[in-house]
């Protein structure tokens, strides 16, 4: 089943479409380097679990031994930029998004078709390269990325960005690959 490339969003959506939700996210990572605007387009537990893959391999340094890694965790998430850690952290994320995406470029990227129910306030968005993009299935293989969107609080925010999983918050987290199955 072939779907046509929209630049827009979830069902040709408007402004607040999950599609464009996905897009501004893209565009903040990837075009303007500004983690601080991602991080407002982000919902909780994928803040955590990004929080939580940088703060692992540093577990055992100096200014993090004084603290619980808990403790870290749950302030550089409520305090965002305004954390002591955010500079650090902020520049580690995009770099591993730059380094890992390299490819996507929202010129030559759009979504593909519609977006994609999985679940109770949560659907999935995918970006492509391919015009009339085959949706996913079992047996499908093309490039593309996938972002898993929940609608919270009246408003979506991207809940795992490369994935149509949910990420597992913990030590180390988890952040599932995609899969089009069932």
């Amino acid at each position: 089943m072939s779907h046509a490339v929209t630049p827009g969003g979830s069902n040709g959506g408007g402004a607040a479409s999950s599609g464009r939700v996905a897009r501004r996210w893209i565009n903040a990572v990837m075009q303007e380097a500004d983690w601080a605007t991602a991080w407002l387009l982000s919902d909780a537990p994928f803040r955590l679990a990004q929080v939580q893959a940088w703060l692992w391999p540093q577990r055992g340094e100096p200014e993090l031994v004084s603290e619980s890694l808990d403790d870290v965790a749950a302030s550089l998430c409520e305090e965002g930029p305004a954390h002591p850690l955010w500079e650090e952290f902020a520049a580690v994320a995009l770099e591993t998004y730059h380094r890992t995406w390299q490819e996507f470029d929202l010129s030559r990227w759009a979504v593909a078709a519609r977006s994609r129910p999985m679940g109770p306030g949560y659907e999935v968005v995918v970006y492509t390269r391919e015009e009339g993009a085959i949706v996913p299935d079992g047996e499908s293989l093309y490039v593309a990325r996938p972002f898993l969107m929940h609608r919270t609080a009246g408003r979506w925010l991207v809940a795992h960005a490369g994935s149509n999983k949910l990420p597992v918050p913990g030590w180390p987290p988890e952040f599932p690959e995609a899969s089009w199955e069932g």
